[in-house]
């Protein structure tokens, strides 16, 4: 009987401590990697600048080509659109519109993933280095919006 009272207190502190540690891991998700590349930067900033050009490129077109994919408003820079829809549940349904479009500099896309609850927003940034190449930074944020679940996933997923 005692060892049931201390299996039981030590599996009642654990949940506890769970949910305490869960109430403090933070709201927000930020992942960034960085690469430099033999290239100039606008070499790089062409491959994203149109959402068109993704397909040469994009690892989702690989896991599922049949994804229906639409595109809207201008062929590059800021307005242009791309949604697309796919019974692959790796790949999904969503959109993506880039915002802000700073030529071989600096490029955010707003997207909207359709049934992850909320929106993200993902950038990349082109910064020539003097001993030649660019450095490609590429980000992504977003809200932690489920629940203590949802934070703990983020610390395995965005690591």
């Amino acid at each position: 009987m005692n060892l049931l009272k201390q299996i039981g207190t030590a599996v009642g502190v654990i949940v506890l401590l769970f949910l305490v540690i869960g109430v403090f891991l933070p709201a927000q998700r930020h992942l960034e990697r960085a690469i430099t590349i033999n290239a100039p930067a606008s070499a790089g900033f062409q491959a994203v600048n149109s959402l068109r050009k993704w397909e040469n490129w994009s690892a989702w077109r690989d896991i599922d080509p049949n994804a229906t994919v639409k595109y809207e408003g201008p062929e590059a820079g800021g307005g242009c659109t791309m949604s697309w829809a796919s019974e692959n549940p790796k790949v999904g349904k969503g959109a993506q519109q880039i915002v802000v479009s700073e030529p071989n500099r600096r490029l955010v896309i707003s997207l909207n993933f359709v049934g992850w609850e909320g929106t993200g927003t993902a950038g990349w940034q082109f910064e020539e280095q003097a001993a030649g190449g660019t450095q490609v930074t590429w980000s992504h944020d977003s809200a932690n919006k489920g629940g203590l679940l949802d934070k703990y996933m983020a610390i395995i997923l965005y690591p």
